[in-house]
C-alpha cells in the first residue's frame, strides 16, 4: 500500500514538474514577443525620423466633431459600466411647408393607385405614357448623374407622401432631372411586408412630374432604392 502511494505521490510530482516547465517556457515566448514588438516599434520610430516624419498630436476637436457626426446619425454608443444600449438622440425631421400646390398633389396620390403597363417590368422600373422606351435603360445607365437625395428609413405613411412630394417639387424648382429615393427593403415589416416601397412606387407614377424610375444598383441601396427622372422645368 505503501508503495502505492509512494508511486502516485511521486506521479503528481513528475506532472506538477510538467506543467510548471510548460508555463515557463510560455512566458517566455510571450517576453519574447513583446520584446520584440518593442523592438519594431523603436525601429518604426527611429525610420520615420531618419525619413523626416513627425507624429502628429491629434486635434481634440476631430473627436467632438466625429461625435457629433454619430449624434446627428442616431449612431448609439455602448455603455461600458452596465454594457447596455444607450439610445442617442434622433435629430428632427424638417417641417415642411404646405403650399396649396403641395398639398393639391398630395391629395391627389391614391394609395391603391395602379398604373402597371404590359411594358413596365413589375416595380423595377416605369416609363411615363409619351417618353422613349429606351429612357429606362439610359437612367440605369446613369446618362443622368444623381443630383439630390432622399431617405425615407423609418417614415409613417403620412409624413413619406408629405416629405415625397416637397422633395420632388423642390427638386424641379431646382431644375434637378435625376433624383435618388430610398425606401429600404421593408426586411424589418413583419407580416405586411414593405409597405412603404410599394406606396412609393405608386405615388411615383401619379405625379406628373416623374418621367421614369428604375431600381437603383447595389451600391445605391438595390431593390430598397429607386434612381427617378424629373421633367424639365422650363
Amino acid at each position: 500500500m505503501r508503495a502505492k502511494g509512494f508511486d502516485a505521490l511521486k506521479g503528481i510530482k513528475t506532472r506538477l514538474a510538467e506543467e510548471s516547465a510548460i508555463r515557463e517556457k510560455e512566458e517566455a515566448a510571450r517576453l519574447e514577443r513583446q520584446e520584440k514588438a518593442e523592438d519594431d516599434r523603436a525601429l518604426f520610430a527611429a525610420e520615420m525620423k531618419r525619413i523626416g516624419v513627425t507624429p502628429v498630436a491629434r486635434d481634440p476637436a476631430e473627436k467632438d466633431l466625429f461625435e457629433k457626426e454619430m449624434k446627428r446619425l442616431g449612431v448609439v454608443k455602448l455603455n461600458k459600466q452596465s454594457e447596455k444600449i444607450v439610445p442617442s438622440v434622433k435629430p428632427a425631421r424638417p417641417i415642411i411647408q404646405r403650399t396649396p400646390e403641395k398639398l393639391h398633389a398630395e391629395v391627389g396620390l391614391s394609395d391603391s393607385f395602379d398604373g402597371a403597363s404590359a411594358d413596365d417590368w413589375g416595380d423595377r422600373e416605369y416609363i411615363s405614357v409619351g417618353c422613349g422606351v429606351d429612357l429606362a435603360q439610359k437612367l440605369s445607365r446613369g446618362l443622368w448623374p444623381v443630383g439630390a437625395h432622399l431617405d425615407l428609413h423609418g417614415y409613417r405613411t403620412e409624413e413619406a407622401r408629405r416629405a415625397l412630394v416637397d422633395f420632388i417639387l423642390q427638386a424641379r424648382e431646382a431644375h434637378i432631372r435625376c433624383v435618388r429615393i430610398v425606401t429600404g427593403k421593408g426586411i424589418n415589416s413583419g407580416e405586411e411586408g414593405p409597405v412603404l416601397k410599394g406606396l412609393v412606387r405608386r405615388w411615383l407614377r401619379q405625379m406628373r412630374e416623374v418621367q421614369a424610375f428604375v431600381q437603383a444598383p447595389t451600391a445605391e441601396g438595390g431593390s430598397g432604392a429607386l434612381r427617378v427622372l424629373l421633367a424639365k422645368k422650363f
